[in-house]
């Protein structure tokens, strides 16, 4: 019975893995489709059987490569559910707070940002209206316009929007840390 080798790597070499993994798989992928076929009268580029052989080994290498991203995956998740991060008093799993920072906290960021430009746009609309208006009556000043009524408070929303976003900064910096700092055990 063999022992079984343990290798001890940083969250964040992991992470960065897994990023590369389908470049890796797609030119694995690549290298192998020019030797999927030929035609009957042809030499095997790759000598007697060589092209079948490629596919074969190719394939298994694509298999063996999925097989680490998963065991990969497994082992962060794992890591993410077992290991908690306190930020601005806020205790929970770095899993949650991946959860928190992409199915939470990105989505309003992204609409009130969205709701604040919304207006801003109506706003210089508003502006570029009264001044072509004035400029079609030969006016050099730009003629009333029509008061824009906003339904939210914006100034508040812009403080609420800083607030998410010092949190976001938080959350980035707090897993950061954790990532270069974290090892994991790989069996």
């Amino acid at each position: 019975m063999e022992d079984k080798v343990k290798e001890t790597i940083l969250v964040c070499k992991l992470l960065d893995w897994r990023k590369q993994y389908s470049a890796k798989r797609d030119r694995k992928a690549q290298e192998m489709m020019q030797y999927l076929t030929r035609p009957s009268d042809r030499h095997d580029p790759l000598g007697e059987n060589g092209s079948e052989k490629k596919v074969q080994e190719t394939l298994q290498a694509v298999h063996d490569l999925d097989a680490q991203y998963l065991k990969y995956c497994s082992v962060l998740a794992k890591c993410n559910a077992e290991n908690a991060l306190e930020i601005e008093g806020v205790t929970m799993t770095v899993l949650e707070w991946n959860h928190y920072r992409d199915k939470v906290l990105r989505p309003q960021i992204e609409l009130i940002s969205s709701m604040l430009m919304l207006v801003a746009e109506a706003r210089h609309r508003n502006f570029n209206a009264a001044r072509t208006t004035a400029t079609r009556r030969g006016n050099d000043v730009a003629a009333p316009t029509v008061e824009l009524v906003v339904n939210f408070d914006e100034e508040k929303l812009r403080a609420k929007l800083e607030q998410l976003k010092t949190i976001q900064e938080e959350i980035h910096s707090a897993l950061n840390v954790f990532n270069t700092t974290t090892s994991v055990t790989i069996d």
